[in-house]
């Protein structure tokens, strides 16, 4: 079977839900830079294939962001329920559940960026304290990558989210309880995966004011119908096998050659910045890229 993106699907309030999640996740202005910090292995195939790693949305590394995101909606929903029916309150109620439903049914791959280049917590995380790269990727041509990868900015403010959330139902809930109140179990089923696809993507979005330093922006893809098995790669981690997909950096509207928008380098604040600096200059002379070089200014030694 081909492959349909949800975005050509049958849906016809998906059109209308992508305006709400795009007023949030598109608001101007874009950062002129996006970091993908990495270790250097992972920075040595990023750079010289042109690719970025999108992990499998139900590997994420914190699974609290999901159920943080999840309680935001479930609070709007209960702004809603008292208007519906009983069968179709209680099913609505349970919005955790449509989203996993919709995240096992429908493959959602991620990848993060932040428009800051040089953060220890993301040193921290992503780089064992320091041990590693940040590359920056010039922001507008990642709003232009090909095969259905969105750019989505990650917003921290709980009222907006809230807002978003409320827009998103009242586009779907008319259909939801009419299908849902007809007693055609199968069509209730579907309003339930229609309505899970535009919750799961603005769900993505969302992450707790705590975070919010990190100003994190991400890649996402998505489809109905399954990646091909034969796009689908696998790292291993401490404690388990993830499956990945690879964003082509260089597939993007306008691009007229084969390399990927690849802008700045920061080196880590643990890396030996003078050695690291100079094979950098040579990897980017071999790969054809220009980029500028610079050492973290973080003070901090993992």
């Amino acid at each position: 079977m081909t492959q349909q993106p949800y975005s050509q699907s049958v849906d016809p309030l998906f059109a209308k839900s992508l305006d709400v999640i795009n007023r949030l996740v598109r608001k101007p202005p874009h950062p002129e830079v996006l970091y993908h910090y990495t270790l250097p292995e992972a920075a040595l195939a990023i750079i010289e294939r042109g690719v970025l790693r999108a992990s499998n949305v139900r590997f994420m590394n914190d699974p609290s962001e999901i159920r943080y995101a999840s309680e935001v909606v479930a609070g709007v929903v209960r702004e809603f329920q008292p208007g519906l029916s009983e069968t179709a309150s209680r099913l609505l109620g349970h919005v955790a559940n449509i989203v996993e439903r919709t995240i096992e049914k429908v493959d959602f791959y991620v990848a993060s960026l932040s428009a800051e280049g040089d953060l220890l917590g993301q040193w921290r995380a992503y780089c064992l304290s320091g041990r590693g790269f940040s590359l920056g990727y010039r922001g507008a041509p990642l709003t232009r990558l090909n095969n259905d990868v969105a750019l989505l900015r990650v917003t921290y403010d709980r009222k907006e989210q809230e807002a978003a959330a409320r827009d998103i139902l009242n586009i779907y809930l008319p259909s939801f309880a009419a299908a849902v109140d007809s007693g055609d179990r199968e069509r209730g089923v579907a309003a339930g995966a229609a309505l899970g696809v535009p919750l799961t993507l603005l769900l993505l979005s969302f992450k707790h004011h705590a975070y919010e330093e990190e100003r994190e922006f991400r890649l996402v893809r998505f489809a109905i119908n399954s990646i091909p098995l034969g796009a689908v790669q696998f790292r291993a981690t401490a404690s388990m096998l993830v499956p990945f997909i690879e964003f082509n950096l260089a597939d993007h509207q306008g691009n007229t050659n084969d390399k990927a928008p690849l802008a700045d380098i920061v080196i880590g604040p643990s890396l030996d910045s003078s050695r690291a600096e100079k094979t950098l200059k040579m990897l980017l002379a071999k790969c054809g890229y220009s980029a500028s070089i610079r050492g973290s200014t973080v003070p901090f030694v993992g």
